[in-house]
């Protein structure tokens, strides 16, 4: 009989092998660009001068408060600095592996979800800069602990899921004020998933059902806002031209959302200040994407609604960092891979649900949901598993 390995080991050995790898990646790199500004601004600021400080028009007081504490305890300790980011890491690796359970129950897709989480290069080659790192990180924990707790507190209505997702949401503001996007996604995820019955009416039925839970995300933002555009200014005022976007769009496919979810693209990329990576058969990886998105949709109409989501996210990602950004880099903007690095949670839930079903909490515990094919990964799975890990750590 095939060996065979249970899920949660296997969870475990993803988790414990990607922190190995992220470790050995830090080892060949060290602080450079904005870590030293970080670094200075803590030694030379007050405490709050420096986590409430405009920064080139970011909000992040979360994030600077991790700096100073860092740089309190260990001044210029790059092992320091890393160690850090992986306690973060795993925090957010374990969150994420707890929400791809409770959406699709303790299987082979939520293995699935949960390699794409931890190998996707996209995240991958963040790490290797500390300020980009301290960003993606710490969004992705805090929109997996929201997302998690809003999606069990749809299910059973458990006031304190509701509260814990509202302090989830609050922590991703304080660390970023690219917390905001969360809402996004889990209406949307709410909408495609949990509508309250058919069509619009079910939607609208869904949100009315559940108005409390959306009216204190509102009102969070509606109190944020007005303190973010109090604290920064804009990098710029200019337009940028509306042909942009969509050359924007098309780049951001071809060279680094396609090639980077499959593993790819198998070259060196440069990071700095503003990392561009050319993928010359980036247009064959956005074929295969295609074609594996038809294959989901075809085995599993259902599907549609994992992939619409996914495409619905890179394209909020797409048009604000061009609106921000494009006025410097134009279309490039498309190809600074640092900009998509929050993506792989996202394409995670996107790849279980589009191989399974969202699971049934009322039998979550019956004997087909604790069967052997859903309870243990075979070779095959194994083997589909350590090729998509070889080919990110060879990128």
């Amino acid at each position: 009989m095939a060996r065979r390995w249970r899920l949660q080991d296997v969870a475990i050995a993803l988790i414990a092998t990607n922190a190995v790898a992220r470790i050995a990646m830090s080892s060949k790199s060290y602080f450079h660009d904005d870590d030293f500004a970080y670094m200075a601004g803590a030694e030379t600021k007050s405490f709050f001068d420096f986590v409430l400080q405009n920064y080139t028009g970011h909000l992040m007081p979360g994030q600077f408060g991790l700096a100073w504490l860092v740089q309190r305890v260990a001044p210029v300790n790059w092992s320091v600095a890393v160690a850090l980011l992986l306690v973060l890491q795993t925090w957010a690796a374990v969150l994420a592996w707890r929400l791809l359970c409770e959406l699709v129950g303790a299987s082979r897709s939520a293995v699935a979800g949960l390699v794409v989480f931890l190998f996707c290069p996209l995240s991958t080659v963040s790490w290797v800069w500390y300020a980009s790192a301290l960003q993606t990180v710490t969004f992705q924990l805090a929109a997996a602990g929201m997302l998690l707790h809003h999606v069990r507190y749809i299910r059973n209505r458990r006031r304190m899921d509701g509260l814990t997702a509202i302090a989830w949401f609050v922590a991703g503001l304080v660390f970023w004020e690219k917390g905001l996007v969360v809402i996004g996604v889990a209406a949307l995820f709410s909408a495609l998933w949990f509508p309250n019955g058919r069509g619009i009416r079910g939607v609208a039925s869904m949100f009315r059902r559940d108005w409390h839970q959306w009216a204190a995300y509102g009102l969070i933002s509606m109190v944020y806002v007005p303190i973010y555009l109090a604290r920064t200014t804009q990098v710029s005022t200019e337009s940028v031209d509306a042909s942009v976007y969509p050359a924007a769009m098309w780049r951001a496919l071809q060279h680094t959302i396609s090639p980077y979810l499959l593993g790819g693209p198998f070259s060196e990329t440069y990071v700095g200040s503003d990392a561009v990576q050319k993928v010359d058969l980036g247009i064959w990886y956005f074929a295969v994407l295609i074609a594996i998105v038809a294959v989901t949709v075809v085995r599993r109409h259902a599907a549609w609604r994992a992939w619409t989501f996914l495409f619905a996210y890179v394209v909020v990602i797409v048009m604000s960092i061009t609106a921000t950004r494009g006025i410097f880099l134009g279309a490039l903007v498309g190809q600074a891979t640092r900009y998509f690095a929050d993506v792989p949670l996202v394409a995670a839930i996107s790849v279980s649900l589009a191989i399974a079903p969202l699971r049934d909490p009322a039998n979550i515990d019956s004997k087909s949901a604790a069967s052997e094919s859903g309870s243990a990964v075979g070779w095959p799975w194994m083997w589909l598993i350590s090729a998509y890990i070889c080919c990110s750590l060879v990128t």
